[in-house]
């Protein structure tokens, strides 16, 4: 090959690569949001892991811009009397997800869009500065996912891969258990949702409850599923 393409360019020092199945599939190992996106294009995804996507469902096909507004309805455990906007609190959590070891807590009740703003944390689209998706693996405990989280987590760590693990629907009782594995390890962050009110919180997590929506941001949600109400 270095021969052939030197007769095309006779004065130029060309560096020649490969990348063959055994590079590329080191590379893809390397990336949990990748190795679950890879499985589930060969027919052989993981039960209830997901790469980045439509985690949240909508009434078409149809990908949804994430739906923001001013309204100060996000609030920090660690600061309980400064609310924030919905894009300022991506900001936040996004920088506490960047470094491995730590833990993040949505909560709130059903219906005001946790799950939909977990997936905006991914998105350049709501707010600059986005989390790589190659990097996330995401279940909703619903499903029955398969490795288990802690299960995965643990694999995760003794290979030291980096990753943010988003389990949706998680229990107050496995994200305990699931920050304890974190908290030991500097590649694993951690983000659990949770329907969740209660005044108790756990301890080494930031928690962040999302309040229900504005009026604003309410009409804009039937604008974008609904267009001719």
């Amino acid at each position: 090959m270095t021969d052939a393409i030197a007769s095309d360019f006779p004065d130029t020092e060309i560096h020649l690569d490969y990348y063959d199945a055994n590079r590329l599939g080191g590379w893809t190992n390397r990336h949990p949001g990748v190795v679950a996106w890879t499985r589930s294009r060969i027919g052989l995804a993981l039960q209830g892991w997901h790469p980045y996507g439509r985690w949240t469902t909508s009434r078409d096909a149809n990908a949804n811009n994430f739906i923001g507004d001013q309204a100060l309805r996000v609030v920090d455990s660690a600061a309980p009397d400064d609310k924030m906007a919905l894009t300022a609190a991506l900001q936040e959590i996004r920088a506490l997800l960047r470094a491995g070891g730590t833990s993040v807590r949505i909560v709130g009740l059903s219906g005001v869009g946790k799950t939909r703003f977990a997936q905006a944390l991914f998105e350049e689209d709501a707010a600059p500065g986005a989390l790589p998706t190659q990097l996330v693996v995401y279940t909703d405990t619903a499903e029955s996912p398969s490795p288990a989280p802690l299960s995965l987590i643990d694999e995760l760590i003794a290979n030291n891969r980096r990753a943010i693990v988003v389990i949706d629907n998680c229990s107050s009782q496995l994200h305990n258990q699931l920050t304890s594995r974190c908290k030991a390890s500097k590649h694993i962050s951690l983000l659990t949702i949770e329907y969740d009110i209660r005044e108790d919180r756990p301890d080494e997590t930031n928690v962040f409850t999302i309040e229900s929506g504005s009026s604003e941001l309410i009409m804009n949600l039937i604008l974008q599923q609904y267009p001719f109400v």
